[in-house]
C-alpha cells in the first residue's frame, strides 16, 4: 500500500486501520472468545482479584483443548493449523488456556476491569458499605469508574491495540479473557451500540466463534459447555459406574486414571447455538446436546 500526502491524527489512524485490515484480507480464519473457567471468586460472587479456578472451572479447562481443535479448519496437506492464543496476565485465564496446544501470549490489556477499592467485594457488600458508589454505577454502568479503578470506557480505550492486532492477524485467534473485556471486544466485532456493551451476555463456559464475512460483518456461533455433565461422566468412567465416591467434586479434582477426555468425547458436552441463543440447525434434536 502506497501512502502519500497524509497528515493529521484522524487520517493517520484511518491509514493505520486500513493497513492492518489489508494484511488479513483473503484469509479464512476464525476468532474465538471465551471467558476463563469458573473461578473461586465467581463461586462467592466476588469481583476482581486473582483467584484460581473452581472445580467446575477446572473441568472447562480440561475440555477446552479438544473442543477448540474440533473447530480448527485443517490446512492443505494436513499441516498444523496456526492459532494464536491470547490471555490476560491473571491466573484464571492462564490456567484455562494452559492445555491449548498453541503458542500463548499474555496481554496486560486483557486484564479484567479494575474495581479499585471494591476489589474482592460482592455487589451486596458494595451496596451496604458504599451505597453512593453502588447507585452511581447503577445509573450509568458504561461511564461509571470505580474509586481508584476503571470504567467500561477505560477498558474500551485500553483494548484499542488488541483490536488492531486481531484485525491484522492472519492466523485464527483464541482470546481467553474476562466478562467486561469480552463485552467490549464482542461489542466492537459485532457492531453493537456502545450503550449495550456493559450488559452484553457473555456467560461462563461458552465459546463464541466469530467468522469474518466478505461484507465486513461477523457470523457468530456459540458453543455452550455442560461442565456438570462432563464432571459426572468423568466420575462414572473413573469410579466404576457411579460407585460411592464418584461424585461431582471428586471427578473435578483431576482426571480419573482410567478416563480421558478423548474417550469421553468433549463434543458430547457441547450445545451449538446461533447468535440469538437458539439451538443451531446443525443439531438434529433440539432436546439433546451435540452428537
Amino acid at each position: 500500500m502506497d501512502v502519500n500526502r497524509i497528515s493529521g491524527y484522524i487520517p493517520g489512524k484511518m491509514v493505520f486501520f486500513l493497513m492492518q485490515v489489508c494484511k488479513g484480507l483473503g484469509q479464512r480464519r476464525r476468532i474465538w472468545l471465551t471467558r476463563h473457567g469458573e473461578s473461586e471468586y465467581n463461586t462467592m460472587g466476588k469481583i476482581g482479584g486473582n483467584s484460581g479456578l473452581s472445580l467446575r472451572g477446572q473441568v472447562y479447562a480440561r475440555l477446552l483443548p479438544q473442543i477448540l481443535m474440533d473447530r480448527v479448519v485443517p490446512l492443505a496437506g494436513s499441516a498444523p493449523p496456526p492459532v494464536a492464543v491470547w490471555t490476560s496476565t491473571l491466573a484464571r485465564t492462564i490456567i484455562t488456556a494452559s492445555g491449548l496446544p498453541f503458542p500463548k501470549v499474555q496481554w496486560k490489556a486483557l486484564d479484567e476491569i479494575q474495581a479499585g477499592i471494591c476489589e474482592g467485594m460482592t455487589y451486596r457488600e458494595i451496596a451496604a458499605r458504599l451505597p453512593g458508589e453502588y447507585e452511581l454505577r447503577r445509573r450509568d454502568k458504561l461511564r461509571y469508574r470505580y474509586p481508584s479503578g476503571e470504567s467500561y470506557m477505560d477498558v474500551i480505550q485500553r483494548l484499542d491495540p488488541v483490536i488492531s492486532e486481531v484485525e491484522r492477524e492472519r492466523e485464527c485467534v483464541c482470546i481467553v479473557a474476562h466478562q467486561a473485556v469480552l463485552r467490549a471486544l464482542y461489542g466492537y466485532f459485532m457492531n453493537r451500540p456502545l450503550a449495550e456493551v456493559p450488559s452484553l451476555n457473555i456467560p461462563l463456559h461458552t465459546i463464541m466463534e466469530l467468522t469474518p464475512q466478505p461484507d465486513g460483518t461477523m457470523a457468530e456461533t456459540r458453543f455452550e459447555v455442560d461442565v456438570d455433565l462432563a464432571a459426572a461422566r468423568e466420575g462414572l468412567a473413573g469410579d466404576g459406574g457411579g460407585e460411592k465416591g464418584g461424585d461431582h467434586q471428586k471427578a473435578a479434582r483431576g482426571m480419573p486414571r482410567s478416563a480421558s477426555l478423548a474417550e469421553l468425547r468433549a463434543k458430547s458436552f457441547v450445545r451449538q447455538l446461533d447468535a440469538f441463543g437458539r439451538l443451531s440447525s446443525d443439531s438434529d434434536d433440539p432436546g439433546r446436546l451435540m452428537p
